[in-house]
């Protein structure tokens, strides 16, 4: 892989996930989007979707660019028992706030749901 200035590990830290979302999204790049999901967690429909925007339909593709490529992390993870809250603040639609769920599984941060 090419080195892009982003040499960090996508499961390192909760950040370190929605940074990954945030770069695939003004990227368009989205080989890294697979590794933020493990079946052994229980996601929600949102994150199922995020997990499956490169095998996605175009439509979502610009959905998913629109809304992740305008957005940033507010503060700092809440961290409470193996679960991690990231608030983001995104431009799209107006400007809106999400909270996006992490879960922790063997050290690593995977994604759980908005």
């Amino acid at each position: 892989l090419p080195n892009d200035g982003l040499n960090i590990d996508p499961n390192a830290s909760p950040e370190n996930v929605v940074k990954t979302i945030i770069k695939a999204a003004k990227t368009g790049k989205y080989g890294m989007l697979s590794k933020l999901c493990n079946e052994s967690i229980d996601m929600d429909g949102d994150a199922k979707d995020i997990c499956n925007v490169a095998s996605g339909k175009e439509g979502n593709q610009k959905e998913f660019n629109d809304f992740f490529g305008n957005a940033k992390i507010v503060g700092k993870a809440r961290i409470k028992n193996g679960i991690a809250e990231v608030d983001i603040e995104t431009t799209a639609e107006g400007g809106s706030k999400e909270t996006i769920i992490l879960q922790v599984k063997y050290d690593k941060w995977y994604l759980k749901g908005l």
